[in-house]
């Protein structure tokens, strides 16, 4: 058994494909029932026992469009109210609300014998069931279960949560939920050590498909409905195209497709069949480049950013390998080739890349004993924090941390007259405040001791292979039990999509306006963290020396107002009763040196 083929999963926002694993040289994209080497991602319901799945299924999406469920990845894990979810929903023909946890769910019209209403989670089951079966058919080998699934690099807790249970769902050994941009490299990295043997380079990988959009680092040791308004205003006399959900998918596909042809001819026609007539209005190369600049915009300033975050420049990088349909798009290489200066690595499939390096993956992790020439370890996409005094997350795990990654913490509490119960809320975001974060839920340990003057908590925090969260508290000081440990997990619970039931969602960290009002936090947050512990000192030494009475006063009084704040004080205001409070201490030889 263990030379059973085993899988690469690409589930893609527009198109799966899946790989099968026989052994390190035999590596194949699997085609389809159609001889397809990539498989629409859609769910049609029929009056049928069992939906359509792929080819068909979209197809029937031209038909009935309220039927058909389509770039369900959008919605795995996201709660009902995301704004993401509220401006793709209003271009989809299908219905999303609100479940009973806040999560978006998928509605479609009731027929017999089946319900109408479905988690993304068990749409996305339904892919990965059609890709299983692909592998099963191809192989003549039943049942494939081991498999590794991918997931685009920037997935939170809860859409990698949601993954997870997809996958469990359609019946497989999930080996690991993989970053996509990871998988792309391996797919190359395959081909350069099985060609000319193995290569230490630095990889930029620039993964744009049909949905997502990744840049990674790695080394190796949507936009708008195009021309709505044209057709309105050319042929319709400006009735809304968009109002009719049947006309939705059709627009969609003709999109797509005149977005295709101009990737290899400067200019085309878009037709449209509507009510008793065709619509049609001619579009070239120049006009869709100008229609999507600030997307193209956007793509090379999140590479500028991928550079400053690896603290490498341009020219550090090997090569840029190109995943994702949408690299095929002449002006995106052109903007990439400018910028780097070199030629673009196409050896690689960008469709298939990606299914190909998850199916490596899996090779590595179910043979190890034949496959040891090759080792692959993620890094965490967002950082792990904990919410502290004011409001300011404690950062435990930072971003692009090796996987799997573990981190601790030691948390005071403060006094506890009445409360028996001690609360650890986690976030993941890279914005200095809380609030600016996304929240993750939150630890409770309870059994303190009332009156106790503090109570003390160690916070264990581990993110596995698959990028899941663990989290475990444990009760140092001021508890009933010391030792007493509580445990909290992202990790796997088939029947729930949202860890914390929802949360509040993380704000652009990259915009000027953000670094800047977090960097004057941090600045408040340092000055804050410099007094206390001036304070700290002077009540170690006043606990063995008697103070002269005006340093005394001054410490205490001091001590009261830090501790008495209900919200952070300006730098400028701790600068000043630091420097107060050193002044008097040095005066009378008390020499601290806090830097």
């Amino acid at each position: 058994m263990k030379d059973k083929p085993v899988i690469g999963i690409d589930l893609g926002t527009s198109y799966c494909c899946v790989a099968v694993f026989r052994n390190i040289d035999g590596i194949e994209i699997v085609p389809n029932e159609f001889g397809e080497r990539i498989t629409p991602s859609y769910v049609a319901f029929t009056d049928e026992d069992k939906p359509l799945v792929g080819t068909a299924a979209k197809k029937m999406g031209l038909r009935h469009p309220e039927q058909c469920i389509y770039e369900v990845k959008r919605l795995l894990g996201r709660s009902f109210r995301d704004p993401a979810v509220q401006q793709d929903a209003q271009r989809w023909p299908f219905k999303v609300s609100s479940g009973p946890c806040g999560e978006a769910v998928l509605e479609v019209p009731e027929a017999r014998g089946r319900k109408s209403s479905f988690r993304p989670e068990q749409i996305s089951a339904l892919l990965l069931k059609k890709m299983k079966q692909i592998a099963e058919d191809y192989t003549n080998c039943r049942p494939i279960t081991d498999a590794v699934i991918t997931v685009p690099a920037y997935f939170d807790q809860c859409q990698r949560k949601a993954t997870m249970a997809a996958g469990v769902s359609a019946g497989l050994n999930v080996l690991r939920l993989m970053s996509e941009p990871t998988a792309a490299a391996l797919a190359y990295g395959h081909m350069e050590l099985t060609g000319r043997g193995p290569v230490g380079k630095k990889l930029l990988v620039f993964d744009l498909g049909g949905g997502t959009f990744d840049v990674s680092i790695v080394t190796i040791e949507e936009g708008p409905d195009e021309h709505c308004e044209r057709f309105k205003k050319d042929h319709l006399d400006g009735e809304d195209l968009l109002a009719n959900p049947r006309v939705l998918p059709r627009l969609k596909q003709v999109a797509v497709g005149a977005k295709h042809i101009l990737s290899f001819i400067r200019e085309t026609e878009i037709d449209l069949d509507y009510r008793d007539r065709v619509l049609g209005v001619k579009l070239g190369r120049a006009e869709f480049e100008a229609l999507n600049k600030d997307l193209f915009d956007r793509c090379m300033t999140i590479v500028e950013q991928a550079l400053c975050d690896a603290k490498m420049s341009k020219d550090e990088i090997s090569d840029v390998v190109l995943a994702g349909g949408s690299t095929r798009i002449p002006k995106v290489q052109e903007m990439l080739t400018a910028f780097f200066n070199r030629l673009l690595i196409k050896a690689v499939n960008a469709d298939e890349a990606v299914a190909f390096g998850s199916a490596v993956q899996a090779g590595l992790l179910a043979r190890r004993d034949k496959c040891t020439e090759i080792s692959v370890r993620d890094v965490t996409s967002v950082s792990i924090g904990v919410e502290g005094h004011f409001g300011i997350r404690r950062v435990l795990i930072p971003r692009n941390s090796l996987l799997p990654a573990t981190a601790s913490g030691k948390f005071s509490t403060s006094p506890l007259p009445t409360a028996l119960v001690v609360t650890i809320r986690l976030f993941e975001g890279e914005r200095v405040l809380c609030a600016h974060n996304r929240s993750l839920g939150e630890l409770r340990l309870g059994g303190f001791t009332p009156g106790a003057q503090y109570g003390e908590v160690l916070v264990v925090v581990n993110i596995d292979a698959h990028g899941i969260l663990h989290v475990i508290g444990e009760a140092l000081k001021g508890h009933k039990e010391t030792g007493k440990k509580v445990e909290a997990t992202g990790a796997l619970e088939t029947n729930v999509v949202q860890w914390s039931g929802g949360g509040t969602e993380a704000t652009d960290w990259c915009s000027p306006t953000a670094k800047a009002e977090d960097a004057r936090i941090w600045a408040a947050k340092d000055s804050m963290d410099r007094l206390w512990t001036l304070m700290q000192k002077l009540r170690e030494q006043q606990s063995s020396n008697k103070f002269p009475v005006e340093l005394e006063k001054h410490l205490g009084e001091t001590f009261a107002w830090s501790h008495g704040q209900q919200e952070r004080a300006s730098k400028e205001d701790y600068d000043k009763l630091y420097e107060e409070l050193d002044r008097i201490a040095r005066s009378y030889g008390y020499f601290m040196n806090v830097t």
